[in-house]
């Protein structure tokens, strides 16, 4: 019977503790850091040190694939703060190949249909 009882408890207690925080929501002085964090954030910087000069924001990977033997990872990140004059949103999407940045921009980007821009990354991680 207690057996049952955990089953049962445990995804609820799960469900509990996800509901209990919003990813990505931070007070005016943490979003105005992470945007001053994400602005010093260059090509050529690790994915670990990229997304982790990023914390308290909501990090997504979007897509990894394997183009001409390099892994391109698009990431979304994104930070907002409520306040009395309505929602402050931090919105990026970064661009990695073999775990190196290579791209940022405030829009997703459509690689897979931009050979220039895949030639440009794929060369980047070759390096």
């Amino acid at each position: 019977m207690l057996r049952t009882r955990l089953h049962i408890s445990l995804p609820i207690l799960l469900v509990l503790a996800a509901c209990s925080s919003t990813p990505g929501k931070m007070d005016e002085k943490q979003l105005a850091s992470l945007r001053a964090d994400a602005a010093a954030i260059t090509p050529g910087t690790s994915r670990d040190k990229a997304l982790g000069a990023l914390k308290g924001a909501r990090t997504d990977r979007l897509s990894s694939t394997l183009i001409e033997g390099v892994a391109i990872e698009e990431w979304k990140v994104e930070a907002f703060h409520e306040g009395g004059a309505g929602r402050d949103l931090f919105v990026t999407f970064l661009y990695f190949a073999d775990g190196v940045l290579v791209d940022e921009s405030d829009r997703r980007i459509d690689y897979r249909a931009n050979d220039a821009l895949l030639t440009r990354w794929t060369a980047a991680a070759k390096r």
